[in-house]
């Protein structure tokens, strides 16, 4: 759940909602909505690469695969720490488009960048240890749960873009 907590932190910043809200609530409603995502998402998750894996000749339970997903966030989780820092230098603009605060200051600049730069190296072991994680639990090699991954994620993902963009052809109503 923790995961699903990082995740809204990062997407309340992408989409700049201290634009329009106070660091407060950004923070309050990144820790609900992060829970229930990070809940939901584990056990729709732990379904999906259930029931796909078993087609790609796995065997992991559903149960299973909740622990293997679990376990592949514990790297990205040290995020969380790197995020209390950064909402503590920087405070609310880590949250929004206008960051006069850290134009302003060489230091605090570097200090994000690092922070960043420690970040994707983060979710970059915990990727790859989500994909150790899912071939363990099935029983297969990382190249397969890569596999796995691609159907679940890429193949909708390349339908929604193909359809949103036959739509994009037609005239509107």
């Amino acid at each position: 759940m923790a995961g699903g907590v990082i995740q809204a932190l990062g997407r309340a910043a992408q989409m700049n909602a201290g634009d329009q809200l106070p660091l407060a609530r950004i923070l309050i409603m990144a820790v609900l909505l992060g829970l229930i995502y990070g809940l939901t998402g584990i056990y729709i998750g732990g379904a999906l690469m259930s029931w796909v894996g078993r087609r790609l000749g796995g065997h992991g339970s559903s149960e299973e695969l909740r622990a293997a997903i679990a376990w592949s966030q514990v790297p990205a989780l040290a995020t969380i720490l790197i995020w209390f820092l950064q909402i503590d230098l920087i405070g609310r603009e880590m949250f929004t488009s206008k960051k006069p605060v850290l134009d302003g200051s060489p230091g605090l600049r570097l200090v994000l960048m690092i922070t960043g730069v420690i970040e994707i190296i983060l979710g970059i072991w915990a990727f790859f240890t989500m994909l150790k994680c899912i071939g363990e639990a099935h029983g297969f090699s990382a190249w397969r749960a890569w596999g796995l991954l691609i159907l679940i994620v890429g193949i909708p993902l390349l339908l929604i873009l193909v359809l949103l963009d036959m739509a994009s052809r037609f005239p509107p109503f």
